[in-house]
């Protein structure tokens, strides 16, 4: 198992935060590693959708919690892992904090961090800056 976490504190409102995590196939604008995104459906409980990482194959994903306004998580199925999103908005004081955990889970955990993981990790803090700076707009 691989477990990353990743923090950053923004003026935005909860509501307009969860607008842009709704807002799917916008996602590229503040994820440089995203090609595109969509969902098959509404953002709920149980909704599906597509993601095209940058020079990667496209990947389906599945939200399998989802509590408005406070956090969803997502799952990607891998060959012998699972890549999970969690996403969360936490409040402190009058500001909140955007949460991201991404974990790797299964036979081939170790070999899918390193090779999506170190990606990952790499370019959050500069997706994390993109984020607030749409939603604080």
């Amino acid at each position: 198992m691989w477990v990353k976490e990743f923090k950053i504190k923004t003026n935005a409102s909860a509501e307009k935060i969860w607008e842009v995590y709704k807002d799917v196939k916008n996602w590229k604008k503040w994820d440089d590693g995203i090609e595109y995104s969509f969902l098959d459906g509404e953002f709920l409980l149980g909704g599906t959708g597509v993601l095209k990482p940058v020079g990667g194959p496209k990947t389906k994903f599945k939200i399998i919690e989802l509590v408005e306004n406070e956090k969803f998580i997502d799952i990607t199925k891998l060959p012998f892992c699972t890549l999970k999103f969690t996403h969360r908005i936490l409040k402190e004081g009058k500001q909140n904090i955007i949460h991201h955990q991404v974990e790797f889970r299964g036979f081939l955990s170790f070999l899918f961090s390193k090779i999506i993981g170190s990606d990952i990790e790499k370019n959050m803090e500069n997706l994390l800056k993109k984020f607030v700076e749409i939603a604080e707009k």
